[in-house]
């Protein structure tokens, strides 16, 4: 499965760069410069940059249902935004999302 990776800055969740098809590897050597997030101008280094990887399907699935708002609560704190869209969600008689936290980024999908 390819994966669409959300990164986000540290301080507010704004998006850092565009979505990549390529995991992070958490073996590769620190980026030696930062990220300036265009919405805060805060500095994120590229090893404490937060946010998910989710799938196609979920990603577009996100764009629909958040607003940017929410999209960068999701790259702050995935599980917690996700536990309050699944309320959302169950009470709409829609299937809801999971979040693992084993990977790196937490991968959000959907529960099967």
């Amino acid at each position: 499965m390819e994966t669409i990776i959300e990164h986000g800055c540290k301080r507010c969740g704004g998006k850092i760069l565009k979505p990549s098809l390529v995991p992070l590897d958490p073996n590769a050597p620190p980026k030696p410069s930062a990220t300036t997030c265009e919405e805060c101008n805060y500095e994120t280094v590229a090893s404490e940059m937060c946010g998910f990887q989710c799938s196609y399907q979920t990603h577009s699935a996100l764009c629909r249902l958040c607003t940017s708002d929410e999209l960068k609560q999701c790259r702050l704190d995935p599980s917690k935004f996700i536990a309050t869209l699944n309320r959302k969600l169950l009470a709409d008689g829609k299937k809801g999302l999971e979040v693992d936290t084993m990977t790196k980024p937490p991968t959000v999908s959907q529960k099967l």
